[in-house]
């Protein structure tokens, strides 16, 4: 017999993979929609299934006495483990009187094949879409067939919701959510005094502080970006001293390489995964989001910078930067200009006015509490 939700509270999981991001913004988004859910006591146990264990997402989410689970399933990514996160995923799509909600589209499409099969009784399931829409027409077309029985998607932006082209009258109730967990960073984090002791012992009075904090990848561009500063530091001759501060995480491999190119390149350094706040932020004078041939469906780091940094300059042409790079203090990223001239430019050209708080896309984190809310209990 089916419990009604309206008289017992049920599980609610998350089903991640963060192999790939490690603490990138979904998983940022991930943690932030967990410890609400928790704190609302919308569910009797949130329990929070990764591909593989992720320390910095333990971190964030403070986990002692929050009444959340997380299930790190393996320590390394391989065949076995592929098969085991897969098993997982079918079992608990199986499960009745239970919330479902897949954080990746892996996930989604394994849900999404089990409910061809006649979803279980009583079960929920929530569809987050982080990413835009698969380029293959053929992928994009099954892949939307599969989340078409969610019974609530929710689009990271409004450019990424219209990707994936889903008919008004045929697809499942949809909110915008993303941008506002900007608005939610904390003020006040553990390395806020450590970051700004290393930049009251680097820093001179002329010396504009840059900063990039996400993935350290390839596709992120940050490889490109270290490689403009060797390029371009002997033709620079501005006024200012200027130097990168590289914060996230990065496996092993993109390590060495962001310190091979480092190497004897002293307007640039390296300092591994630091916890990201508001007054963190404002130490810095320009934010750089690199990614030039990364299609971001929202850039919540960026969404940050403009909110808290002020000032910065964004490589990426994706349609969900256009609100951002129509604001004051936010400019292109030229791939082909001097960086350090570009990043004098921006800190020169006179910001005191511009906005400390970003007007958020979509709906704000209490709309989406509501919204869940709503869904779980009728």
């Amino acid at each position: 017999m089916n419990t009604s939700f309206k008289t017992e509270k049920v599980n609610f999981y998350i089903l991640e993979d963060s192999s790939r991001s490690g603490l990138g913004g979904g998983q940022i988004i991930t943690c932030k929609i967990a410890k609400e859910i928790s704190a609302e006591r919308l569910a009797k146990k949130v329990i929070i299934m990764d591909y593989m264990k992720n320390q910095a997402m333990i971190d964030r989410l403070g986990i002692m006495g929050l009444g959340i689970d997380y299930w790190g399933l393996s320590k390394r990514k391989n065949i076995a483990s592929t098969f085991v996160y897969i098993a997982n995923v079918i079992a608990i799509a199986r499960r009745s009187d239970c919330v479902v909600y897949t954080a990746t589209r892996y996930a989604s499409a394994l849900v999404g094949m089990c409910s061809i099969l006649g979803k279980p009784g009583n079960q929920k399931w929530i569809v987050h879409e982080h990413m835009i829409a698969p380029n293959r027409r053929l992928v994009a077309w099954a892949y939307k067939r599969l989340i078409h029985k969610a019974q609530l998607i929710i689009f990271c932006s409004t450019y990424c919701q219209d990707s994936y082209r889903l008919r008004e009258e045929s697809r499942p109730r949809c909110i915008i959510y993303g941008s506002s967990v900007a608005e939610d960073l904390k003020k006040t984090g553990c390395d806020d005094a450590k970051v700004k002791e290393m930049l009251r012992n680097d820093s001179g009075s002329t010396q504009i502080n840059a900063i990039y904090y996400g993935r350290v990848c390839k596709e992120k561009g940050i490889f490109e970006l270290v490689s403009m500063f060797r390029r371009d530091r002997s033709d620079y001759k501005g006024s200012y001293g200027v130097k990168l501060w590289i914060f996230g995480p990065a496996s092993d491999t993109n390590a060495k390489r962001l310190n091979e190119l480092t190497e004897g390149l002293s307007s640039v350094s390296y300092h591994g995964l630091v916890e990201i706040s508001r007054d963190l932020l404002s130490l810095f004078d320009v934010a750089l989001v690199p990614s030039w041939d990364f299609e971001e469906s929202l850039g919540l780091a960026a969404h940050e910078a403009f909110a808290y940094v002020k000032r910065a300059l964004i490589a990426s042409k994706s349609p969900a930067f256009e609100l951002l790079l129509a604001e004051p203090g936010v400019a292109f990223l030229d791939r082909d200009k001097n960086i350090y001239g570009q990043i004098e430019t921006a800190f020169t050209n006179g910001l005191e006015n511009c906005p400390k708080h970003l007007g958020c896309e979509g709906s704000t984190t209490d709309d989406l509490i509501r919204q869940l809310k709503k869904l779980i209990y009728n």
